[in-house]
């Protein structure tokens, strides 16, 4: 297993690897500071000499229809309130997102794997009447 964290280095780390190349330091002592591979760095470098700026650009394609904040909060709903159906789940935590996008990507993307209540409907009067007299037969 690799010492060095894998993945997208944040904007501090951007400008910390900046500023230690402009100290003349060599990417394998940058990568061993702030624990990144010196390849990741010699990159970031060739970059912000090509673009100007460390920033890292926006991520292609389509946005994500709920942020971490909003997956971790209707996860914790969902497991909290099992009586709410997806339509009040999403109605009253994400009322952006489809109500078909809940089950399907976010809970099953957190494994949570488990029934959500139904909307009954409501009896009449005459209803409960009717149940009573066959129940009692």
């Amino acid at each position: 297993m690799s010492p060095y964290t894998t993945g997208r280095l944040s904007d501090f780390e951007n400008g910390q690897g900046i500023a230690l190349r402009c100290q003349n330091l060599s990417y394998s002592r940058i990568g061993k500071q702030l624990n990144s591979l010196p390849s990741t760095l010699r990159n970031l470098f060739l970059r912000y000499q090509k673009r100007g700026t460390a920033k890292n650009l926006t991520t292609p394609g389509r946005p994500k229809p709920f942020y971490n904040f909003t997956q971790c909060h209707l996860a914790r709903e969902s497991k909290k309130a099992c009586c709410q159906t997806f339509t009040q789940l999403c109605n009253n935590i994400a009322p952006q997102v489809s109500v078909n996008t809940v089950p399907r990507s976010l809970l099953a993307s957190m494994n949570i794997k488990k029934w959500r209540a139904r909307t009954k409907a409501i009896l009449k009067n005459e209803h409960v009447v009717k149940r009573l007299v066959w129940a009692k037969e």
